[in-house]
């Protein structure tokens, strides 16, 4: 019976064995497979994306003003492939810990500025003001990727807003925490996209916008905060984050 046992324990421990080297040799293939993936997109895409739109910027300077708007738009949706690609790369780095968040004290109203030049096109077509309240002038944060989470968020407050409406930007400072409120007016957003819009496997309505809705949701949760969606009656809807002083 001893042998047997023996046996028995030495072929249980020769599988292990087996399983641990199939396991350690599949989750490096995988590793090694997202990495060439993610060099492809940061060389090869965004080098091809960088000289579509070198030449769409000389084409809009020898063009008649009918077709410019066109080229105009071709652009637009280079530059948002673009973004894509750069944010994809973004939420690689940062779930394999390659990139660490670079802290400092982030001026709000600057913040405001980079947001307004990013949206004042499609604010304008819409008739939509960008209103900032805030009861302190300094947050402590990554400048760059704080910047362009709360500017997704916005850009989705614009999507979302009625002409002729205002998206109010309040900033309040409490003890240990900030809370950030973007409000705007209009269409709110479903149950059913609210579960979707932070989901790394999201479907969100425009293409590419589950991407940065997760990449949002990544770096205020890097930042130890949260973001919780809110939809009030009247068709008034806002986006909560919660953020403490010291991350």
């Amino acid at each position: 019976m001893s042998i047997i046992k023996d046996f028995c324990l030495m072929s249980s421990v020769i599988l292990m064995l087996l399983y641990y080297v199939k396991y350690y040799r599949l989750k490096n293939a995988l590793i090694a497979q997202k990495s060439h993936f993610i060099n492809t997109l940061s060389h090869d895409f965004r080098v091809t994306l960088i000289a579509q739109l070198r030449g769409l910027e000389l084409l809009q300077n020898n063009v008649s003003n009918e077709v410019l708007p066109l080229v105009r738009d071709i652009n637009n949706s280079c530059m948002y492939s673009f973004d894509l690609v750069t944010t994809l790369i973004k939420i690689y780095k940062l779930e394999c810990n390659k990139n660490s968040l670079n802290y400092e004290y982030v001026n709000l109203f600057d913040v405001k500025n980079s947001i307004l030049d990013k949206i004042s096109e499609s604010a304008k077509y819409k008739n939509i003001k960008l209103e900032i309240t805030t009861n302190c002038k300094n947050i402590y944060a990554d400048r760059k990727n704080f910047t362009k989470a709360i500017e997704i968020l916005v850009l989705t407050a614009l999507q979302y807003s009625n002409k002729d409406s205002t998206i109010k930007f309040i900033i309040n400072s409490f003890k240990n925490k900030f809370k950030i409120r973007i409000i705007y007016n209009g269409h709110p957003i479903t149950e059913e996209e609210y579960k979707r819009m932070f989901s790394c496997n999201s479907s969100f309505s425009t293409v590419g916008h589950g991407i940065q809705m997760y990449f949002c949701r990544k770096i205020i949760e890097l930042h130890n905060g949260k973001i919780i969606v809110n939809r009030y009656k009247n068709l008034l809807n806002s986006f909560d984050i919660l953020l403490p002083k010291i991350a």
